[in-house]
């Protein structure tokens, strides 16, 4: 089954390691990427199994420099609006806390 988007929330400004740290601390996010190499994009992820076969990805991207997005995608059900709006609501106050400026979001 191929993964669709649920939501995106895009931020602006600068990131060290130890604010990249912090974010992927305040999303759950399993550490993945170096802030080093300009080839790594996704720099945290995790797997929310929702059961009978819903799985939802959350994932940290650098979209470019100082550029950073929250995606959730899904396979299976689409997930219920209260967990969107809770995922919503953890990246929001991630961006926040690091002192980045939210600049879009995108719901399905």
């Amino acid at each position: 089954m191929v993964m669709e988007p649920a939501l995106r929330v895009t931020a602006f400004g600068e990131v060290d390691q130890a604010l990249l740290d912090q974010l992927r601390r305040d999303l759950d996010l399993t550490k993945t990427g170096r802030l080093s190499d300009d080839q790594d994009s996704t720099m945290g992820y995790r797997w929310d199994d929702l059961g009978n076969g819903n799985t939802v990805r959350r994932s940290l991207l650098r979209d470019s420099p100082g550029t950073w997005t929250f995606r959730v995608t899904y396979e299976g059900r689409q997930p219920s609006s209260e967990l969107v709006d809770r995922y919503r609501a953890e990246a929001v106050g991630a961006f926040q806390r690091a002192g980045l400026v939210i600049n879009r979001e995108w719901r399905q």
